[in-house]
C-alpha cells in the first residue's frame, strides 16, 4: 500500500468514525465507526487485489444481523432478525445467480465468490430494500468511476476490463446502512 493509499484510508476511517460520534450515542457510533473502518479495508483489498477477505467479510453477515436485532425495538426483533436473515439470503442468491449466469455466457466468472459474500452482507446490514440500494449506489458509483477512467484516460477501458466491483459495494454498505439509522435521518432532515 503507498503512503497516499494509507492516508486517504486513515482519512476515510477518521471521517466516518468522526461523523457517527457526531450523529450516534456513543454504542451506535463505535458499531458505525467498525462497520465503516471494515467496509474501507474491503474496498481497499478489492481494489489493489480482486479479493475481497473472507476474514473480513463473513463476520460481517452475523453481525449485521445481530446488531440490527440488538437495535430493534424489543417487541419487533425476531422480525427484524428474520427479515435481516431473509435479505441476506436473497441477495447471496441473487449475485450468485448472475456469477452462474455470467460463466453460463462468457465461459469466465463476472463476479467472484468475494463478491456474492458481500452481497450477503449488504442484506444483513440493511435488510432487503437497503441491499437494492446499496446494489443501485454501488453501481452509480462504478459508472461514474468508468466514465471519469474513459474521459481521464481515454482507451484504457475495454470490455474485458476487470473492474473490482467490491470497491464500490463495501462503501454502500456502510453508506446505506449509516442514512438507515434513524438519527442519521434526523441529523440529515437538519441539514437540508
Amino acid at each position: 500500500m503507498t503512503t497516499t493509499t494509507q492516508l486517504i484510508t486513515c482519512a476515510a476511517v477518521f471521517l466516518t468514525a468522526a461523523i457517527s460520534f457526531l450523529v450516534f450515542d456513543p454504542i451506535l457510533a463505535l458499531v458505525s465507526a467498525l462497520l465503516s473502518a471494515v467496509m474501507i479495508a474491503i474496498a481497499i483489498s478489492d481494489a489493489q487485489r480482486f479479493i475481497v477477505p473472507d476474514v473480513l467479510s463473513l463476520p460481517a453477515i452475523p453481525a449485521g444481523i445481530l446488531v440490527n436485532r440488538a437495535f430493534a425495538e424489543p417487541a419487533a426483533q425476531p422480525f427484524v432478525a428474520i427479515e435481516h436473515l431473509g435479505a441476506m439470503a436473497a441477495a447471496g442468491a441473487f449475485f450468485y445467480f448472475v456469477r452462474w449466469g455470467y460463466r453460463q455466457l462468457r465461459g469466465v466468472d463476472g463476479l467472484g465468490l468475494g463478491d456474492v459474500k458481500l452481497a450477503m452482507a449488504a442484506g444483513a446490514w440493511t435488510g432487503l430494500q437497503g441491499a437494492l440500494n446499496v446494489v443501485l449506489l454501488a453501481s452509480l458509483a462504478a459508472m461514474a468511476f468508468v466514465a471519469m477512467r474513459c474521459i481521464l484516460t481515454p482507451h484504457t477501458m475495454t470490455l474485458g476490463t476487470r473492474l473490482a466491483l467490491g470497491s464500490f459495494l463495501a462503501p454502500a454498505i456502510w453508506i446505506v446502512w449509516f442514512i438507515g439509522q434513524e438519527p442519521a435521518q434526523a441529523f440529515l432532515s437538519t441539514l437540508l
